[in-house]
């Protein structure tokens, strides 16, 4: 597995792709007779590295590449923390920029399931809740649902104002930020808010 891992970082694009997808691969064996399962340690390393070879072959523009590296990491972060946990919302937030350019709909089911975490652990008023609508948000403009995207930017915001008052700088920032997304998505300017 470590050697996989390893080679998996090195070489052409196409033997990275294959050294990964023998990484992943290897992971999911059972240990054989008399050899020890992998420790917690070792597998939240492996999620690290899953992690930073789903941003590799993004930025190679390997979509396959990516997604089995993401789906591969987003379901060891189940395994290892649970699938509601703040850490499992980490790790999804974490495989959006690899999924972005290259499968943008995986983007919003990943910023989805971070959102859904992040409000049930820590509820509807707190600041990593506006973030994780934001991230949703964004990934909805990436895959080309702008309507969705500008509800979860007002969302964010409704937060923000609950947490911070109207007249914060925070708010304003929002509110800027809200109609930025309003003109990108709907080709609209909506100042207002």
């Amino acid at each position: 597995l470590a050697l996989a891992l390893a080679l998996a970082t090195q070489g052409s694009s196409r033997s990275r792709a294959r050294h990964s997808a023998s990484a992943a691969r290897a992971s999911r064996q059972q240990p054989k007779d008399g050899a020890a399962p992998l420790a917690r340690a070792e597998l939240e390393r492996l999620l690290e590295l899953l992690i930073a070879l789903a941003r590799m072959h993004a930025a190679d523009g390997d979509a396959d590449s990516t997604v089995r590296c993401v789906v591969h990491a987003h379901a060891l972060s189940h395994e290892l923390f649970g699938q509601d946990s703040l850490e499992a919302a980490d790790v999804a937030t974490a495989l959006l920029p690899a999924c972005a350019d290259v499968r943008p709909q995986l983007a919003v089911k990943l910023a989805d399931a971070a959102l859904r975490s992040r409000a049930s652990t820590l509820g509807h008023r707190h600041p990593s809740t506006a973030a994780a609508h934001r991230n949703l948000g964004l990934s909805l403009l990436a895959a080309g649902e702008g309507e969705n995207a500008v509800g979860e930017y007002e969302s964010a915001l409704q937060i923000i104002r609950l947490l911070h008052g109207d007249d914060s700088a925070t708010v304003g920032d929002g509110v800027e930020l809200l109609a930025t997304v309003r003109r990108q998505a709907l080709g609209r300017d909506y100042w207002q808010h």
